[in-house]
């Protein structure tokens, strides 16, 4: 990323998942999240629902960081 706030952002949750904390809050990219959006409109066709991080990850084929 560019944004300064982002990048500070990133490096303070790099060093907070290297002792063990916020390891669920890894970022995601963009195009994993996109592509489970757009799974999971076909997968729960007609349904409103809520992805959890799991399912981002399964949908979009990916692996928790």
């Amino acid at each position: 990323s560019t944004r300064q706030g982002e990048r500070m952002a990133l490096k303070v949750l790099q060093a907070l998942n290297g002792i063990g904390l916020f390891q669920r809050y890894a970022p995601i990219s963009t195009m994993a999240l996109a592509t489970a959006l757009k799974e999971s409109f076909f997968h729960y066709a007609g349904q409103q629902k809520t992805l959890s991080l799991s399912e981002i990850f399964s949908l979009s084929g990916t692996t928790n960081p």
